[in-house]
């Protein structure tokens, strides 16, 4: 019976390492290769694409059925393009920026989620304790 190696195990860590580290040095001189702006446009449409599965991936396996990365992802998108385009800023001064209006904007789409479940339970808790006096007096 063959053995399976475990990736904790400081052999298979190394073997990670280096296999991360081929791939993403394939990646930096990728664009010396590619003179196409087409071709380049499109892997990094596909890179893009992928970061955004590989996040609907971790989300659905922890079980969180969402589509709210994906509205995330755009609002990122769309903050990014306008501090480029509208207000002049670099892409790589822009790129941070639009992540913190990302974040800001889902830290108060979550605090308006709490306060709603929060009111909802406060009014079905009181619904609850009005129906069980109700009860009682029956």
């Amino acid at each position: 019976m063959e053995r399976q190696s475990n990736t904790n195990s400081p052999g298979g860590r190394v073997k990670r390492i280096i296999a991360l580290s081929l791939f993403g040095g394939t990646l930096v001189l990728l664009p010396i290769f590619i003179q196409s702006p087409y071709q380049m446009h499109l892997l990094i449409m596909t890179g893009i694409n992928i970061m955004l599965a590989l996040s609907f991936s971790i989300l659905f396996s922890s079980g969180l059925v969402t589509i709210g990365a994906a509205a995330f992802w755009a609002i990122g998108a769309y903050s990014s393009a306008l501090l480029v385009m509208k207000a002049g800023l670099s892409f790589w001064f822009s790129l941070p920026l639009s992540g913190i209006v990302a974040g800001l904007v889902a830290l108060i789409a979550g605090l308006i989620v709490v306060t709603a479940i929060a009111a909802i339970t406060t009014v079905g808790t009181k619904v609850l304790a009005k129906w069980n006096s109700l009860g009682s007096s029956l």
